[in-house]
């Protein structure tokens, strides 16, 4: 699998309030240590970031999240579960011509459909690494392939960072062209 070239992930940062809900440190651990590799190869394949966090709790940053976020990396606020109401995330991702969208972190455990319900509703091609989410709706992250459901795809880790290191070797092949 490829990703076009401009996959965008997004990564809604774990809250205080949502970490006490979930209760599982090491849970919680691994889906940051899974986050921050997602966040790299974003990083190494020179492709677009946006990092949402929560306005009323304090945002627990997974290591590399937010301390080391690119000049070009968005970040947003939002004020519910739902991550393209109040943020402007929707305007972002068409100003960028965005038409996929991988999403990670703390998609909430009271509406998790939400953001890939929205996302699919407004006509992005969306994935979900269900390994490195809080709540994600697609199911158990031990797939033997991707999982679809609501029109979203569910991805572990390791695909979602093969399919970005595939996307960006057709970037560099096609500029050498």
């Amino acid at each position: 699998m490829r990703l076009p070239g401009d996959a965008t992930l997004i990564i809604v940062a774990q809250t205080n309030r949502s970490a006490a809900r979930s209760g599982d440190d090491a849970a919680m651990a691994d889906r940051q240590s899974r986050i921050a590799a997602l966040l790299m190869a974003w990083e190494t394949a020179g492709l677009p970031v946006i990092h949402i966090h929560h306005q009323q709790a304090a945002a627990i940053v997974p290591s590399g999240d937010q301390a080391e976020a690119r000049a070009t990396d968005a970040m947003l606020t939002r004020s519910g579960h739902d991550v393209f109401l109040s943020t402007g995330l929707e305007d972002l991702l068409t100003q960028r011509g965005a038409t996929t969208i991988v999403l990670c972190g703390a998609l909430g455990t009271a509406a998790p459909e939400t953001a890939v319900q929205q996302a699919c509703a407004l006509g992005f091609r969306t994935f979900v690494v269900i390994d490195a989410a809080e709540g994600a709706p697609l199911g158990d992250a031990a797939l033997g392939a991707p999982e679809a459901r609501d029109g979203a795809i569910g991805v572990d880790t390791a695909t979602a960072i093969e399919a970005v290191a595939r996307t960006a070797a057709w970037r560099q092949e096609k500029s050498r062209r």
